[in-house]
């Protein structure tokens, strides 16, 4: 018995430090330091937009990966040679550095796009594999400990790595800084591909997978909710929390290092109140959890309205600092609804639905805000940007309506 247990509780701790693990060498490559690279070796300023955004415009081949994984047959084949692969393009990527500016800019791009495609088509089969194989061996606090765990990390991995190259910038050594930030990422990689191999098999049927799936997942009453919430949430929130650091630095004129500092503050706030939003939600439950989080974001854009160069010394770093604080209890909790709502023999499918539904209108929402802050800027609509935080704020309405619609108050 003692046996068994033991057998239990080391197949939990494999996954969540495989997790753990390669999700925080994943986003720490991703946006300022993809942006840092193509600066480096001197791309268009179209295409180091393009690249900085792949890991949400192509969340779309997550569809793909949904229906392919159910037909795949020698499923931990499949999921250890895809989770391989994007790992080792991602470690190259940085040391791309050491190759001649021309062909190192070419590589940097064919592997960043490479890497992604990859990644976003196994995504919802390693989801998949952990929640089928974590739900008959743990209970939900699980969660709560993988999303602590992984937001201390990633952000003392963004802390870091971000003081590796200022360091080593203003030296003239920004290539070494990229060799050893990618030295960094062989360590976490190469360590969570050891977790990976001591993973458990999935299960191992195979199931043909039908548009009428995908139909399915849109048309159920329990999951659609979910996904629209979500996927709403992530669009208004666009005109939020995405329009802010460009805010703060074109028209605050905040300092780059400042809003760095006051970010990795905010994420280890975010790691801090995951589980303090867990626990409130054992008590309220997760609709009601996820209403909180709602409110804490439109305070937060109520109150970037109200910052100016007059009132920003002391309103951006507490903007910033708490702008990740309601994504703490948000992640968790419609990650906990999406998992609960989802028939567990069709997973995969619900999951990359959920995940292309919310990557399409992420890339909706980037193209508005960036058209209406066009607009703002040219004088055709006479409104001050700090407008577009006001517009966020009411977007946020989208999200309650269909967070009330959620049938099941999981606690």
């Amino acid at each position: 018995m003692f046996d068994i247990v033991k057998q239990k509780r080391r197949i939990i701790s494999h996954f969540l430090m495989e997790y753990v693990l390669s999700m925080s060498a994943y986003w720490v490559c991703a946006g300022v330091f993809v942006a840092k690279l193509t600066e480096y070796f001197k791309l268009p300023l179209g295409l180091s937009n393009f690249l900085t955004g792949l890991s949400s415009s192509l969340l779309l081949l997550q569809l793909l990966g949904g229906g392919l994984y159910p037909c795949v047959r020698k499923k931990r084949r499949y999921l250890i040679i895809t989770n391989i692969a994007w790992r080792i393009m991602l470690c190259l990527v940085f040391l791309c550095v050491l190759l001649p500016q021309e062909s190192g800019g070419v590589a940097v791009c064919g592997l960043l796009i490479l890497m992604q495609v990859v990644y976003q088509i196994c995504a919802p089969a390693q989801a998949d594999w952990q929640v089928k194989a974590v739900e008959e061996l743990a209970d939900a606090t699980y969660y709560t400990h993988r999303e602590t765990y992984f937001m201390f990390l990633y952000t003392v991995m963004i802390a870091i790595t971000e003081a590796i190259v200022a360091i080593l910038e203003p030296r003239n050594m920004l290539q070494e800084s990229f060799c050893i930030i990618g030295l960094i990422e062989i360590a976490l990689l190469g360590t969570s591909c050891v977790f990976l191999f001591h993973l458990p098999s999935p299960t191992q049927e195979a199931k043909s997978i039908s548009l009428f799936s995908f139909g399915r997942a849109l048309t159920d009453r329990r999951f659609a909710p979910v996904l629209w919430t979500n996927a709403f949430w992530g669009f208004a929130n666009i005109f939020v929390g995405g329009f802010a650091t460009l805010y703060a630095v074109r028209i605050l004129q905040v300092n780059f290092t400042q809003i760095m500092i006051w970010t990795t503050v905010g994420n280890f706030l975010r790691a801090v109140f995951t589980p303090v939003f867990a626990s409130l939600a054992s008590k309220i439950g997760w609709k009601h959890c996820l209403l909180l989080q709602i409110v804490l974001t439109l305070i937060v854009a109520i109150g970037w309205w109200l910052c100016d160069r007059h009132n920003s010394f002391w309103l951006v770093p507490l903007l910033f600092s708490s702008m990740p604080v309601p994504i703490a209890g948000i992640t968790l909790g419609l990650f906990r609804l999406q998992v609960e709502t989802s028939p567990k023999a069709q997973r995969s499918v619900y999951f990359s639905l959920n995940a292309a539904v919310s990557g399409a209108l992420a890339l909706l929402g980037t193209a508005l805000c960036s058209a209406l802050v066009t607009l703002v800027e040219s004088g055709i609509l006479e409104r001050p940007l700090s407008s577009v935080f006001i517009l966020g704020g009411m977007l946020l309405c989208i999200p309650v309506f269909f967070l009330y619609r959620i049938q099941d108050n999981i606690y």
